[in-house]
């Protein structure tokens, strides 16, 4: 029975195996390829290899071809017989073509029983007459031995001194290197990918607190609480990151950076759920600001019937949002609009960084401009003569408050 698999797509390289294991089984099934697939297996090497040993028919193929895709590296081993197997040279030619598209795909040839020299040989000479073969295959097929038997790999006699478990040994540790390494780069290479993507999240986190407390200062009113959620949600998956981060920085470990590595998977995943949902938010807002009306942001008869608490921690909120410019306040007398003004405006001066400058004028009812002026210039200790006209005097406070 033919090893399980998960579905891909070409391009999506979601891999799922250590290594796709290419081999002849007649010629080394029952002997050297099980040996050598029970060893990966004991290292912990997640391994694809083909149980059934027949001929493929289109099926069969668009199955490897998935298994090839989902693998970081290729071993194949190359035996006396291989390059007689339509199925084995097919294996070789979508191995190569995978590593076209994904540069760091691992292939290692195992030469058993045989000399690099000879599977060069038999790739001039591939001869398949009687089946239906093109052209074109052969001379696919033919290129594509020839430059896998060119590659540096392991040939059984010349180490190890004969013997197949001392040899497996040695395949194995070179494999168990280019492991490492290739975790080393995924690694790195994956933490910087989330931390992209929790920049992208930040951002979309700042624009929903921008719109919430737009909403707040026209409306009086809190978000939802699934979008109060997302925010402390997204808040401490920021803080997550961080600490992983400095988990990664440094670590050598392969055993550790595999685990690393599983984690940076699954919040990369998270980080996309997370950015999906809060893209869902604008029809969970209340209500959308009113287009094409200035920030001057009213407190209404319903905004009054709230608490004095209530009111002036709205207004607060109205003032320390940078997208407002002004904001005003009305009611009947006697409903403690003057006193929660000053409220504020006590709570500026004890602000530090936010505002340069915090001024408080009086403007009465019996407004005049010339008065105005007057006032605003005493609090700014700038002197201003009363016979000027009111356009130079203007241009005077606007240069000491611009």
């Amino acid at each position: 029975m033919r090893s399980s698999m998960a579905s891909s797509s070409n391009s999506e390289f979601k891999c799922s195996y250590d290594i796709f294991l290419s081999f002849r089984g007649s010629d080394t099934r029952t002997k050297f390829t099980d040996h050598l697939y029970e060893a990966l297996k004991r290292e912990g090497f997640e391994t694809f290899r083909d149980n059934e040993g027949i001929e493929q028919g289109e099926n069969i193929k668009s199955e490897l071809q998935k298994a090839i895709w989902n693998s970081n590296m290729s071993v194949i081993v190359l035996s006396e017989t291989y390059a007689t197997s339509k199925s084995c040279l097919f294996e070789i030619q979508t191995i190569l073509e995978h590593r076209k598209k994904k540069s760091d795909h691992v292939i290692f040839p195992v030469f058993y029983e045989v000399e690099p020299s000879e599977i060069k040989e038999q790739a001039k000479h591939l001869d398949f007459r009687g089946k239906k073969v093109t052209d074109e295959e052969v001379k696919a097929w033919s290129a594509a031995l020839k430059e896998v038997a060119s590659m540096a790999g392991m040939v059984s006699g010349n180490q190890s001194n004969g013997s197949e478990a001392k040899f497996i040994e040695e395949i194995i540790g070179v494999l168990k290197i280019k492991r490492a390494d290739k975790h080393l780069r995924d690694l790195d290479e994956n933490m910087q990918n989330l931390k992209r993507k929790v920049e992208y999240l930040s951002g979309q986190k700042n624009d929903i607190n921008s719109q919430i407390s737009n909403k707040k200062c026209w409306l009086g009113i809190r978000p939802k609480k699934e979008v109060e959620v997302w925010l402390i949600d997204v808040q401490r998956f920021k803080e997550d990151v961080q600490s992983l981060e400095q988990e990664v920085v440094g670590e050598t470990n392969v055993s550790s950076r595999m685990r690393l590595g599983k984690v940076i998977a699954k919040k990369i995943l998270e980080v996309q759920e997370l950015h999906k949902k809060g893209s869902d938010f604008n029809s969970l807002m209340i209500d959308e600001l009113p287009t094409g009306r200035p920030l001057l942001q009213p407190l209404t008869e319903d905004f009054v019937k709230c608490t004095k608490a209530r009111n002036t921690e709205n207004i607060w909120e109205c003032v320390m949002n940078d997208y407002v410019t002004k904001i005003g306040v009305y009611r009947m007398e006697g409903v403690g609009k003057t006193t929660t003004m000053k409220y504020i405006h006590n709570q500026l001066l004890k602000e530090k960084g936010k505002f340069d400058y915090v001024y408080w004028v009086t403007v009465s009812k019996a407004f005049n401009i010339t008065n105005l002026q007057s006032d605003i210039a005493k609090v700014l200790d700038l002197p201003l003569r009363e016979d000027e006209e009111v356009t130079k005097r203007a241009a005077k406070l606007h240069a000491v408050l611009d």
